[in-house]
């Protein structure tokens, strides 16, 4: 993790993610983390995006995003286990990012935040995963292809203590993380 870069919205370079996330909090304590994660297939590689979204409900202004995109050799989710291994790929990402977050902002979180429970994590996880099977559409079943990898992620992050939504409510992953992907 340590040889991550992390990046602004608009592509200035984070040297200390921990510190500057400090910094923010400290100015905005109302604000969240939501992290999300997509990939996509461009030529021969696979383009991971995990995007940390600050957001405060109180205010609804929009959020900030810090971002870690990577590449890895195509996994082609045509064949048989790919677009699993895909989406493993997605919820490794987003869980080793929130871990290093969780560890890296507890005593800061337990001081600076009220609303703080010892019983959650500080990071609410957002899986581009579609709940719906599939559907008809023109005369013909279209499948969701990540409904088939919903189930395991979901209760895997859920039963280490995360706050995990999907699709329609996965904002950080189908949007920002979908945006910087393509």
């Amino acid at each position: 993790m340590e040889n991550l870069e992390f990046k602004l919205w608009g592509g200035k370079r984070i040297k200390d993610v921990t510190e500057y996330l400090k910094d923010h909090f400290s100015k905005n304590k109302s604000d969240r983390i939501y992290i999300g994660c997509d990939s996509q297939n461009v030529g021969q590689h696979t383009k991971y995006a995990v995007a940390i979204c600050l957001y405060s409900e109180m205010l609804h202004k929009g959020a900030h995003v810090i971002y870690v995109q990577e590449k890895v050799d195509r996994i082609d989710d045509q064949t048989e286990g790919g677009i699993q291994r895909k989406l493993a790929g997605e919820s490794e990402r987003v869980y080793q990012i929130a871990e290093m977050l969780q560890e890296e902002l507890i005593d800061f979180a337990k001081l600076n935040w009220p609303d703080y429970s010892e019983d959650t994590k500080i990071c609410e996880i957002h899986l581009d995963y579609n709940p719906v099977e599939g559907r008809r559409e023109r005369k013909k079943y279209r499948q969701n292809k990540s409904n088939k990898t919903l189930g395991w992620s979901l209760n895997w992050l859920k039963s280490i203590g995360y706050v995990v939504k999907n699709k329609p409510q996965a904002w950080a992953a189908s949007y920002a993380a979908d945006k910087l992907c393509r």
